[in-house]
């Protein structure tokens, strides 16, 4: 703090000191002062006492002398500040002092039902088991047509009731367990509606109609599945309203099983033509050779080919799928009307392109012996064979093809011959099944011989009569042996 004040010009400095000294006398600053040099001089005293050194004396004398000498007073340009006693406040630990604060939750853990990854695993392994895709089940043998049949069969009279009373159909459960995984999580919802717009199937007509008239939450996008079962009165405009919005770039199996009205647009072969392998359609009244000339140009991957009871189609038309398809493992192009319309033409370029064949369904056409000859030396992974009503076939052409040889259809475990009634001599056809039991050995993939009623009753009659023929002979060569 600066004085500011004005000399007269009558005093003198012995004056203006003398009057200075009387102003500021009692003034705080000046009784500051007074305070700490006192204080100063107090513990300068206590250390010289307590010290034991040999120069505290000159340290002493060193110290600058802050007491009030008149004689040697200076002029102070601001007043010194006195020391404020401190109090140094230490904070308890926080250990031993309770905080109000508002504690915050626990963070939740993340449960595995909230990794995308691992509910995309669980909820297509529910989908590899669900059992409501429709299919049409696969029969090993075939339903006796009646109690004497099935007692020419079995040959008892329990397992033929057995046989009578059990069904082929596949019993499907009245709840899709997909349908579960959509109520457990956002999670689950989404993951399993992506997964069930994959298969695009229809059971029931009203349901169809329904879904095309309203807006499902389930829109179909890339199906690799579609299958519509036993629609029997299903219009094929509403087919193509079903599908008019549904792109078909990953479709893998087109099934229209029992849907006689409908036939797939050439689109849909188009897009579909990378990845499709499975296409079934029976039944249909309107598939003909253009439509097969379609899949030729577009489907060349395909392995499964099933176009049962499509009696439009024509040699001309099955020419097409055949010589630009190699890896057909399952074909049955059978019918019961129209035979002549499917020959030896046809089925030739089949056997001659398709060597890995495991299954051949070929009832009701008008396949030869020559055929039938192609077939046993060029299939040798084949394993169900279907000559059901085939009339052309002849005696002499069964009893070349099938005897004693282990080289001819060495895979073969069923051969059905139903309603061929011009085969009259099944001697070679007895001998070949015992010789393929007795090569399989009892209880390994026992070889069945399916015929209809009246020729299992030929058959089990020329059983009897070689059965009693080899008798004979083995009783002769017994009685050779005793007597000689």
């Amino acid at each position: 703090m600066a004085f500011n004040f004005t000399v007269p010009t009558n005093y003198t400095y012995s004056n203006l000191r003398e009057s200075l000294t009387q102003e500021d006398e009692e003034t705080p600053f000046r009784k500051a002062r007074r305070t700490n040099s006192s204080n100063s001089l107090s513990d300068t005293r206590k250390l010289r006492n307590e010290s034991t050194c040999s120069n505290s004396a000159s340290d002493l004398e060193s110290l600058p002398d802050l007491t009030d000498d008149d004689d040697n007073w200076t002029p102070e340009s601001s007043p010194i500040k006195p020391p404020s006693n401190h109090r140094f406040i230490f904070l308890e630990s926080p250990s031993t002092k309770s905080f109000n604060l508002k504690q915050q939750p626990p963070a939740t853990k993340l449960s595995i039902f909230h990794i995308p990854e691992i509910v995309y695993k669980i909820v297509s392994f529910v989908d590899i088991q669900n059992t409501q895709l429709p299919s049409e089940a696969t029969v090993i043998r075939r339903k006796p047509t009646s109690y004497k049949h099935a007692l020419l069969i079995y040959g008892d009279k329990d397992k033929a009731k057995a046989a009578l009373e059990s069904s082929t159909s596949i019993k499907q459960s009245s709840k899709d367990p997909m349908l579960n995984c959509l109520l457990i999580n956002k999670l689950f919802n989404k993951i399993t509606r992506e997964i069930m717009s994959t298969k695009l199937y229809f059971t029931n007509e009203i349901q169809l109609l329904k879904y095309i008239e309203s807006n499902s939450s389930i829109t179909f996008q890339n199906p690799t599945n579609l299958n519509l079962h036993k629609l029997f009165h299903l219009k094929n405009s509403n087919f193509l309203k079903l599908i008019s919005n549904i792109q078909f770039h990953k479709l893998q199996s087109l099934e229209l099983f029992m849907c006689p009205k409908l036939q797939p647009p050439s689109i849909v072969l188009q897009q579909s033509s990378q990845f499709l392998q499975k296409i079934i359609i029976t039944g249909s009244k309107i598939i003909d050779d253009e439509f097969c000339y379609q899949i030729s140009l577009y489907c060349k991957n395909l392995k499964h080919l099933d176009l049962r009871g499509c009696e439009l189609i024509t040699d001309s038309g099955l020419y097409f799928i055949f010589q630009n398809n190699f890896q057909l493992t399952y074909v049955n192009i059978g019918r019961k009307n129209k035979n002549h319309l499917i020959t030896d033409q046809s089925i030739h370029y089949l056997v001659k392109n398709n060597t890995n064949l495991d299954t051949l369904g070929l009832a009701g056409t008008y396949i030869s012996d020559n055929v039938l000859w192609e077939i046993s030396q060029s299939l040798p992974q084949l394993k169900r064979l279907s000559l059901n009503n085939c009339r052309n076939l002849t005696n002499s052409g069964i009893n070349r093809i099938f005897n004693n040889n282990s080289k001819i259809l060495p895979q073969l475990n069923v051969l059905e011959l139903c309603y061929n009634y011009q085969i009259m001599d099944l001697t070679q056809l007895i001998k070949f099944k015992n010789f393929k039991n007795n090569l399989n050995g009892i209880g390994n993939n026992t070889f069945i011989l399916e015929l209809c009623e009246q020729l299992l009753s030929k058959y089990r009659d020329q059983e009897f009569q070689l059965d009693k023929i080899t008798s004979i002979s083995i009783l002769d060569d017994i009685s050779y042996y005793i007597n000689n």
